[in-house]
């Protein structure tokens, strides 16, 4: 590589003593405790770490949490950095349950390299993978696509969204007062390549904006949405270049983890048949799944990723 690129992941094991209770005493809404977006029960962030053999090329693991938190598999290892979200965001936003606030703070990363690749838990390195997967050959953003657009920014201020939708509308309000009207689509849930240059560009720009996310605890409307206006960011400034939706869903698979059994069984299934790149599984399950569904994914993750990786005890 001409140049090092890290990789950042975020994580947090709902289940960790004590932060159920710290959560609550800040949660106002039921989408603030939803079980799923705080729960570790596929330890998938396990098997992503054992796909990091197929981007051997990236130098340091971030791995971003909450303080004191540390995965019970993870081992000391010279390329991980674990850091706790009090060692680079500011003290008055903490405790935070906000990816997107988290995000807000990424370029404070120590020692983190001038490019990088950003992963949330329940993404998997799937295949080999180079440089080129991210960024085209003048150096733009592969920005991958998926059918089907987000909210339209007149819906910003709808009571029938969620926050995270209301706040892609929101987003979407931002980017048309600056760059134009248009439907603009979503993205497939997939590792996220950045450019710390133009990603403080970005924060420059929304300063109030991106503010308001970073001081939101738990997802909210009416804020702006990091990883999603940075890839639209970059489509709208020329350094951005869209990815073919053949192309999208052959390369960077997500699946959705319903209640279903078919539908768990039909989205573990099709991976095999298309061997994507990177794999996203986003458990949408419940408080309490039936219990055949995490074994059927656990069996799937164990036979896709067998070996142990470096940072496993």
């Amino acid at each position: 590589m001409a140049e090092p690129i890290d990789v950042v992941y975020l994580w947090v094991d709902g289940e960790f003593p004590g932060f159920r209770a710290m959560r609550d005493s800040y949660a106002q809404t039921d989408s603030d405790r939803q079980a799923a977006r705080y729960r570790d029960d596929l330890q998938l962030l396990k098997y992503s770490f054992r796909g990091l053999a197929f981007v051997p090329w990236v130098r340091n693991i971030y791995l971003v949490t909450c303080r004191p938190q540390r995965p019970d598999w993870l081992v000391d290892h010279p390329q991980l950095k674990l850091v706790h979200h009090d060692a680079f965001m500011d003290a008055d936003v903490l405790p935070t349950f906000n990816t997107n606030a988290i995000n807000c703070f990424l370029d404070r990363l120590p020692g983190l390299s001038r490019r990088f690749i950003y992963l949330e838990d329940d993404m998997l390195w799937a295949a080999p993978l180079t440089l080129s997967h991210f960024v085209d050959g003048e150096n733009r953003l592969r920005v991958f696509n998926r059918i089907g657009h987000t909210p339209d920014a007149r819906l910003r201020h709808s009571k029938e969204l969620s926050p995270g939708n209301a706040s892609r509308a929101y987003t979407n309000h931002l980017l048309n007062e600056a760059f134009g009207y248009r439907q603009r689509p979503t993205f497939n849930h997939a590792p996220v390549f950045f450019d710390q240059d133009c990603y403080r560009e970005m924060l420059a720009r929304w300063p109030d904006d991106f503010h308001r996310t970073a001081t939101n605890r738990f997802r909210a409307p009416l804020c702006a949405l990091p990883t999603y206006m940075y890839q639209h960011f970059m489509l709208e400034t020329g350094r951005g270049v869209n990815v073919s939706t053949f192309r999208t869903y052959r390369e960077v698979y997500y699946h959705g983890l319903e209640e279903n059994i078919a539908w768990t069984w039909a989205g573990l299934t099709f991976p095999k048949l298309i061997r994507p790149k990177t794999m996203c599984f986003n458990d949408n399950w419940g408080d309490a799944p039936d219990p055949r569904l995490p074994r059927m994914v656990g069996a799937f993750l164990e036979k896709t990723f067998p070996v142990k990786s470096p940072f496993e005890r």
